[in-house]
């Protein structure tokens, strides 16, 4: 059994590696994530080619707190209490934030999460950090963390390996512009 000691160490050294513009894969709340730093381009076009995403589709902000979504999105008065479920919500981004982040949109999803490793992770990152599914765009994620490592373990610089959340399947997402729910 992984101790909290051990995965906040191995958070450390990950988030090390996104500092210095790599990519890294890691647990999050209900599935395995790939992330970089969103303010780095040479990150996000890597990270992009890894999962074979188009840059068109924009990407996820996860953060260990809401002020540090604030450089990439326009939070609203007060951020939601956290759920049984994680939530992703789609906000306004701010014009500094980077193209390749946003894609086509003018929105920019975002979390705050409550996962250990993962809020670990965006700390050690120095704030906020990318958050997109590990698995080809289109496809499912694979089935276990050895599945995941084996997929895109040489491609990335660094590997938080801790465990999941314990969720079934991915976040929920809420547009809060339209007040609809994008993946209930």
């Amino acid at each position: 059994m992984l101790t909290a000691r051990a995965w906040r160490f191995r958070a450390l050294r990950a988030g090390c590696a996104l500092r210095r513009g790599g990519v890294a894969l890691y647990p999050t709340e209900g599935v395995w994530g790939l992330g970089c730093d969103p303010a780095d381009a040479r990150a996000l076009a890597r990270l992009l080619a890894i999962k074979r995403r188009p840059a068109a589709k924009g990407l996820i902000l996860l953060a260990a707190r809401p002020a540090d979504l604030r450089r990439y999105v326009r939070l609203p008065a007060r951020w939601p209490a956290p759920g049984p479920r994680a939530t992703t919500y789609v906000l306004p981004a701010r014009r500094a934030a980077p193209a390749l982040l946003r894609g086509r949109h003018r929105t920019l999803a975002a979390r705050v999460t409550t996962h250990g490793p993962a809020a670990a992770l965006c700390r050690a990152a120095g704030g906020a950090i990318t958050s997109t599914s590990a698995n080809r765009s289109g496809a499912r994620p694979p089935a276990g963390r050895w599945a995941v490592l084996r997929q895109f373990g040489p491609q990335v610089d660094a590997v938080l390996c801790a465990p999941l959340g314990g969720q079934s399947r991915p976040s929920r997402i809420f547009d809060t512009l339209s007040g609809q729910w994008i993946r209930p």
